[in-house]
């Protein structure tokens, strides 16, 4: 078991939006996703000219088929990031909120 195992997604969420937060993204993230349509990522953040959905798992947290389909249909629109993150994904997800 490594460090990264212990994370929940919901500790992991909130350091993400922290993160963004910090970086000048504006977060959105429905405390109740009961009323989306399955596969809607857990965030939407906006800092323009950049748009980017995440996807939030534990390390062992499972992805359904919707959700990877929803993210595959918005990586193929142009302008449109979206990624699936997991808690041992911290260097990657800093480097894409990160201002340039």
């Amino acid at each position: 078991m490594n460090i990264y195992d212990l994370v929940t997604e919901a500790d992991f969420q909130r350091a993400t939006i922290e993160r963004a937060t910090v970086y000048g993204w504006w977060c959105w993230h429905d405390n109740d996703s009961r009323r989306n349509d399955s596969g809607l990522p857990d965030l939407i953040l906006v800092r323009p000219p950049r748009i980017v959905f995440a996807e939030l798992k534990t390390e062992k947290g499972r992805v359904s088929t919707v959700q990877k389909a929803v993210i595959a249909m918005l990586k193929g629109c142009p302008g449109v990031e979206a990624y699936l993150w997991r808690p041992s994904d911290e260097r990657s997800l800093d480097a894409v909120l990160r201002p340039e």
